[in-house]
């Protein structure tokens, strides 16, 4: 073999020595970018999973806050609902207007008083009215009478034998002494006092029910008014009238009669 192509032989050699060695290297470089590849790969999936992983905590979190805010919200409404409500039973119990006209009858009075005393000799009556007396406002007063009034059938009967109302009058000792005089009837008049119409003079409501309220100044006692109430309960009608009270104390009193079922 010819010196010549001795060299050609070695260079070629040399020559594949190279390429293989650059195919090698290619493989190791990427195996390397593989491997680069999948660890990304790795770590991204981690990332995704603990970014899912919280998401859905936060999900849950925010779900269940708005959850307890509406149950919050809805007990602020219904404790407002509540409150509107008691607002307007306190204004209804409380819309106080008196008149101040009197509905005292002038004329005189046409009937007989019978004094009871004790209880009733009506059972029913004392029944139904007997808590009248044990109304705390009416235990100061020192006396009590209390009677029933008849008036007489027909104008020209000489007897009075229809009964016509109750009465429980609450006095005290001394002259210019508070009183307090409650009738009431199921007949059509108070012998007392004119029966005001529905539309005349202003209405106070207490306790749900419509009333006639009436005050003057009380002339030896300007912190106390004379006092008229008119309503009408459970087909019974009712006149109060008071001197020398306090007005609080004669409001009470009408809502004691009203709460009761009578």
């Amino acid at each position: 073999m010819s010196k010549k192509q001795v060299m050609k032989d070695i260079l070629s050699e040399k020559i594949n020595q190279d390429k293989i060695y650059q195919n090698v290297l290619s493989k190791v470089k990427e195996e390397e970018n593989m491997n680069k590849v999948r660890n990304k790969k790795i770590i991204y999936g981690i990332t995704s999973s603990v970014a899912m992983l919280v998401l859905c905590i936060g999900v849950i979190i925010n779900y269940n806050k708005p959850i307890n805010n509406k149950n919050q919200l809805g007990k602020v409404d219904n404790s407002n609902v509540e409150n509107v409500n008691n607002e307007k039973e306190v204004i209804q119990n409380d819309n106080i207007i008196f008149n101040t006209e009197s509905i005292k009858g002038t004329a005189s009075i046409s009937g007989k008083v019978v004094d009871v005393d004790g209880e009733w000799k009506d059972t029913n009556i004392e029944g139904k009215f007997g808590f009248i007396k044990n109304i705390d406002i009416l235990k100061q007063y020192e006396h009590l009478r209390q009677g029933m009034v008849y008036v007489k059938e027909n104008v020209e009967d000489t007897e009075y034998s229809k009964l016509q109302q109750y009465e429980l009058i609450y006095s005290m000792d001394g002259n210019n002494a508070p009183s307090i005089e409650i009738i009431f009837t199921t007949e059509n008049k108070i012998l007392q006092c004119m029966i005001p119409k529905e539309n005349d003079l202003s209405s106070s409501i207490i306790n749900g029910q419509e009333v006639k309220l009436f005050k003057t100044e009380n002339f030896f006692d300007n912190s106390k008014i004379n006092g008229e109430a008119f309503f009408e309960y459970n087909d019974y009608k009712f006149y109060i009238e008071s001197h020398k009270i306090d007005e609080n104390d004669f409001i009470d009193l009408i809502k004691a009669i009203l709460k009761r079922d009578i």
